[in-house]
């Protein structure tokens, strides 16, 4: 599929964006265009990838079917976050805990079923498109026992965020913690209604991205980024699922 390539010239510095920890973005800090109407691959200067956006990758059937389990799991409020958030599939505390699988998993099994399609079609997009971040993700998947990782995909786990018209907040900038270093960021969007903003942001390199159902990102999450407010009539939400592998999980071994 033809797709648009950009690099990124002159970021902005490492202490400008350090201080942006915990910032609200908007569109002050992207600049034109925002990524999302074709597929664009994004790189830094130093040649390695921020993002690689691919549009319309996935069946729309099999969104549809994970979409109301995927808003069930979302529906569980994090007290700390003021939108709706859950983990969903096996995780690992810390380096005491022992790998688990979710409460959402464990007590909704039909429902986790109609997502598994879902994630291997995410999967399949990680696999074909940035192959040599999925070897290395995908070998230490592999060397953990199955029972901790997701239907014999590169992933142990989905975060699952909600916003809706009663919970709309964006999420502040941040880097992810927790997941495997050497493999990628993954995440999908499930939208309905009618709603504006929303973008993911990288403020470093002055890149947005807006997603919609049946696309697929893939980027560095370990660099800064936040979500661009969001407007909407009312009915609206938009669901964000993360797909990744937590490290501590490699204790989980075969």
């Amino acid at each position: 599929m033809p797709r648009i390539v950009r690099r990124v010239m002159i970021p902005e510095s490492d202490e400008w964006v350090d201080a942006q920890e915990g910032a609200e973005l908007d569109h002050r800090h992207y600049d034109l265009p925002v990524i999302g109407r074709h597929s664009t691959d994004v790189f830094k200067p130093d040649g390695s990838p921020l993002l690689l956006f691919r549009k319309r990758a996935l069946d729309p059937a099999i969104c549809e079917q994970a979409r109301p389990a995927l808003r069930k799991a979302g529906r569980a409020h994090s007290p700390h976050r003021d939108l709706y958030s859950r983990i969903i599939g096996y995780y690992r505390d810390n380096e005491q805990s022992n790998c688990r699988l979710t409460a959402f998993t464990r007590d909704n099994l039909p429902e986790w079923g109609n997502v598994l399609p879902f994630v291997r079609a995410v999967n399949t997009v990680f696999r074909r498109e940035l192959p040599s971040r999925y070897k290395v993700q995908r070998r230490i998947a592999y060397q953990t026992d199955r029972e901790w990782t997701i239907a014999d995909t590169a992933f142990t786990t989905v975060t699952v965020n909600l916003w809706d018209a009663t919970h709309d907040a964006r999420t502040k900038v941040h880097r992810d913690d927790g997941d495997l270093p050497d493999g990628f960021g993954v995440i999908s969007i499930l939208r309905s209604g009618q709603y504006s903003g929303g973008q993911l942001i990288f403020p470093k390199y002055r890149v947005a991205v807006d997603m919609d159902t049946t696309d697929v990102l893939l980027c560095d999450v370990h660099e800064a980024h936040g979500n661009a407010p969001l407007i909407g009539e009312p009915g609206w939400e938009r669901i964000a699922t993360i797909l990744y592998y937590v490290t501590s999980m490699r204790e989980c071994a075969r």
